[in-house]
């Protein structure tokens, strides 16, 4: 149902309908925990600007692996022609690596869970660039378990880095908000692989390489953001400890001369 209307071009105008309702519930709802003297979110969590970094960028994954999901196995069936028991068959290996991947986000570490996320952005956006120009089954094949592990453990680790910058208390209310925006962020992601079906078989290959290549962009970029904001904070550590070091007891002292 959903393809026979992306061919119709219905979708496109539902989802902007649906994107203007989502910001009109988005501003009442502001306004209304703004006014209230108990909100449910408060909104001085998005001026954390770690958290609202790495929930976006958890978002980006996010989206990443709806694309993923949704353009590879039609990927299979179109222009690489295998019947849907075959595609099916090819895409386990991807998707037992995915479904691995998860659990084992949970052996790491809080304090790491950030520089693990963005290696697995870059890998993932390496393996969707080799997707988008496989040369032949086989590496696709390859590149789509690696694309699935490495976008996998992203998506696990999202909740881990986001709880691990917020105070303990809040800790649940930033994970409900980190869940609804990554859940949003692969509503999106459906809607915008929708542009893969309706087409013959050479403008689908061509869609479908499209595709893979703006959301291998869109992971480089949230891999990006990460690397920046950790060298950010590296940055600050280091100069907030040589201004303590340069209060030490001497100088406080008055011994060491200015």
């Amino acid at each position: 149902m959903l393809l026979d209307r992306v061919q119709r071009g219905a979708v496109h105008h539902e989802v902007v309908l649906m994107a203007l309702l989502c910001a009109t519930l988005l501003g009442v709802f502001v306004h209304v925990e703004r006014r209230a003297p108990y909100p449910l979110v408060g909104l001085a969590l998005f001026r954390n600007g770690p958290y609202v970094a790495l929930t976006l960028t958890g978002a980006a994954a996010n989206t990443a692996t709806v694309m993923f999901l949704f353009v590879v196995p039609l990927s299979l069936q179109g222009p690489w022609g295998l019947s849907a028991v075959a595609a099916g068959t090819a895409f386990l290996l991807p998707s037992l690596a995915m479904a691995v991947a998860g659990p084992l986000a949970g052996r790491v570490t809080t304090r790491g869970a950030a520089p693990a996320m963005a290696a697995c952005l870059g890998g993932g956006a390496l393996g969707l660039l080799g997707l988008a120009l496989a040369p032949g089954l086989l590496a696709y094949l390859v590149a789509a378990t690696f694309c699935g592990a490495a976008l996998g453990l992203a998506n696990a680790l999202t909740l881990i880095a986001t709880q691990g910058i917020v105070r303990p208390e809040r800790a649940g209310e930033a994970s409900g908000v980190t869940k609804t925006v990554i859940t949003v962020a692969a509503g999106l992601g459906v809607a915008l692989a929708g542009s893969v079906t309706g087409h013959d078989a050479p403008a689908a290959e061509a869609a479908a390489r499209t595709a893979l290549l703006a959301t291998a962009a869109t992971c480089a970029a949230a891999c990006a953001v990460l690397l920046l904001w950790m060298r950010t904070v590296r940055i600050r550590a280091r100069w907030a400890g040589a201004r303590d070091a340069g209060k030490g007891p001497l100088r406080q002292a008055g011994s060491v001369p200015r």
